[in-house]
């Protein structure tokens, strides 16, 4: 029996029941995803992860491949520990990432630079490579406010998930980003 899956580009429609399981449960490691829940409500899990889409990666369930959510539900994965290796060259970054007031705010966050993922705790002290602080640096949304004089729509970019630099700060400055980002053009010539 072969543990390897394969992944195939399907219309978000067309999913299966045990391709959104996989996707919830294993790709994005959503814990509480109930085994009877409604095909709706796991598309609006998957909406509320990936936003609007129409196609997606998931995985081929169609060979020897146990498709139950219990056999392949993960452990919760390692906080601040990558699935892939980063370079010995990332220089650390202790960073805090704010608790938030709304649903969720408390949960870690998950942050992805070329398919390499970390889950970063939120309210602690944490040690990150560069590369994923800049990718959570950049993560931004647009939030809205309404002048009450004029009743003009403002827009502006806020961070996605705020945090705090607690050491390591100059490797955040134009300076030392343009310097790692040279030391890593030079480990791939």
């Amino acid at each position: 029996m072969s543990n390897k899956i394969e992944y195939v580009e399907v219309s978000v429609a067309d999913l299966t029941r045990e391709q959104l399981h996989y996707l919830l449960n294993v790709t994005y490691q959503i814990p509480d995803i109930a085994a009877d829940e409604s095909m709706d409500a796991l598309h609006a899990h998957l909406l509320r992860i990936t936003g609007p889409i129409s196609k997606i990666k998931a995985p081929d369930l169609s060979g020897d491949i146990p498709v139950s959510a219990e056999s392949y539900t993960p452990a919760p994965p390692p906080f601040a520990k990558s699935t892939k290796q980063t370079s010995r060259n990332d220089p650390k970054v202790t960073i805090n990432i704010s608790l938030q007031p709304e649903q969720g705010g408390d949960r870690p966050v998950e942050v992805g630079v070329n398919g390499s993922m970390m889950m970063l705790p939120r309210g602690e002290d944490i040690d990150v490579p560069l590369r994923y602080v800049i990718a959570l640096k950049n993560a931004k949304t647009t939030q809205y406010s309404r002048n009450p004089q004029t009743g003009d729509l403002t827009a502006g970019d806020v961070q996605l998930h705020p945090f705090n630099v607690v050491k390591g700060g100059e490797h955040l400055t134009k300076e030392g980003i343009l310097r790692w980002s040279q030391s890593q053009d030079m480990q791939a010539a």
